[in-house]
């Protein structure tokens, strides 16, 4: 039987190097968008055209892999694993699992962003698409489907599933760093994963 290390849930609670560092290096940004927001702007839009004109084509193809695979998830064996010990019980009913889903979850953005994104790119269209225009109306709706329909429920469930996994079944703190667990191992409460929750909380802060 396989060895879970458990981890004292309290001492994630205090500020760790992942705090400092990151903190730092938000603070940093902050400033910068303070005394320079131009600057910054343009380093972000540079930023964005590069990752899109370099990496566009692999965050596409690896956003309909996350599809297909939850797809492969939800129907095989795997779907019937348990999220906690395995005589553990749902807390919470199917149905109120599904409020809180859209409640506490992706319901405020979806009943907004739903509506407000293909108007959205209907005035303010991708490079080659005329505003306003029945062009940009079918660009407003084909990106409001992609960001709000099945690739980011993918992205979102395969997220937290792997969170719930290593949190439940495994013991671990509720980190980002955790969901690399049954891969490294404890090698993810040294270096390498505190890099990688540094990363987290910088994506998180700086979108």
């Amino acid at each position: 039987m396989e060895e879970v290390e458990k981890v004292d849930i309290s001492k994630t609670r205090k500020p760790t190097i992942v705090f400092y560092v990151a903190g730092i290096i938000v603070l940093i940004f902050v400033i910068w968008g303070a005394l320079a927001p131009g600057s910054l702007r343009v380093a972000a839009e540079n930023g964005l055209a590069w990752m899109i004109e370099n990496f566009g084509w692999f965050y596409m193809l690896i956003t309909a892999f996350f599809v297909f695979f939850v797809i492969f998830l939800a129907i095989s064996p795997y779907g019937k694993l348990r999220l906690g010990k395995p005589n553990s019980r749902p807390e919470y009913s199917w149905f109120s699992w599904i409020g809180m889903l859209f409640a506490a979850g992706i319901g405020v953005g979806f009943v907004f962003w739903g509506v407000a994104e293909p108007i959205l790119y209907y005035q303010d269209p991708p490079v080659g698409i005329t505003p306003e225009t029945a062009e940009s109306a079918i660009a407003g709706i084909r990106y409001g489907a992609y960001h709000w329909a099945l690739h980011p429920w993918a992205i979102f469930s395969l997220v937290g599933l792997t969170l719930a996994y290593v949190q439940y079944r495994k013991d671990q703190p509720a980190l980002i760093s955790s969901a690399f667990y049954p891969i490294l191992g404890k090698k993810i409460h040294g270096p390498f994963g505190q890099g990688i929750d540094v990363l987290a909380v910088i994506a998180t802060s700086t979108g």
